[in-house]
């Protein structure tokens, strides 16, 4: 059985990861600014630090309900990679990027029934491949 977390996991702006939920704390591990993670998750990731370096190693993140609205946001945050991740959500937004600029993007499966990837407010510098 694979370790599951259930809720929102936050890269917050000093680089700590919270977690604000129930399950495997455990989900992520951290090296500097490099994030991996080490479990599925049930809810959303959210990263709002600079310089964060994020290897979903071919997890998945997974959400059905409010009041998580997207499972991967990137929020007030520069330099940001994201990769090897699958999202998966029968009503909700897979990537939501929002006042952040040069975001990299790769390797990520993205299957939402919404929106896949949802770009706002001073967002410049986004690479999707």
């Amino acid at each position: 059985m694979p370790n599951i977390f259930s809720g929102i996991i936050n890269i917050a702006p000093n680089g700590t990861v919270v977690y604000n939920g129930t399950g495997y704390n455990n989900a992520v591990t951290q090296v500097g600014d490099h994030y991996t993670l080490t479990g599925e998750v049930l809810g959303e990731i959210s990263i709002e630090h600079n310089g964060t370096i994020l290897n979903g190693l071919n997890h998945l993140v997974t959400t059905d309900a409010s009041p998580t609205p997207n499972m991967l946001n990137i929020t007030n945050a520069t330099d940001v990679y994201v990769s090897n991740i699958t999202l998966n959500s029968a009503n909700q937004t897979g990537i939501f990027i929002d006042n952040a600029s040069e975001v990299h993007v790769s390797n990520v499966n993205v299957s939402a029934y919404e929106i896949a990837v949802q770009i706002s407010n001073n967002t410049e510098y986004i690479n999707v491949s």
